[in-house]
């Protein structure tokens, strides 16, 4: 039995069909290569395309977070500047008797 199965797979091929096979691949392979490497081609000038020409929307929003961006540091240099002031500043004069409300004890 598994002698008639390895004779099923045994080809006993000859060079001229073996160059036929090997000929018939080739000759279904080039027009696969072909459609691939187009493809490849027009999906290289899309993103080379829209990467060189940007939309006007997005350079604007692209200009509108770098002023977000500058305000940003603007304002954390100033909430800075501000921190630093308040740590030099003297520390409060501890209250006096004075500045302490006073109780009044009523003669009943």
């Amino acid at each position: 039995m598994t002698h008639q199965l390895v004779d099923l797979f045994a080809f006993d091929l000859q060079g001229d069909e073996i160059l036929g096979l090997v000929l018939g691949f080739v000759m279904f392979m080039i027009p696969i290569v072909y459609i691939l490497t187009k493809h490849q081609q027009k999906m290289a000038e899309l993103l080379n395309r829209n990467s060189s020409s940007q939309d006007p929307q997005v350079l604007a929003l692209a200009a509108q977070v770098e002023r977000l961006t500058q305000a940003l540091h603007s304002q954390t240099l100033a909430v800075d500047e501000l921190s630093q002031k308040l740590n030099t500043l003297p520390p409060p004069a501890p209250k006096t008797t004075e500045e302490t409300p006073k109780t009044y004890l009523v003669n009943e």
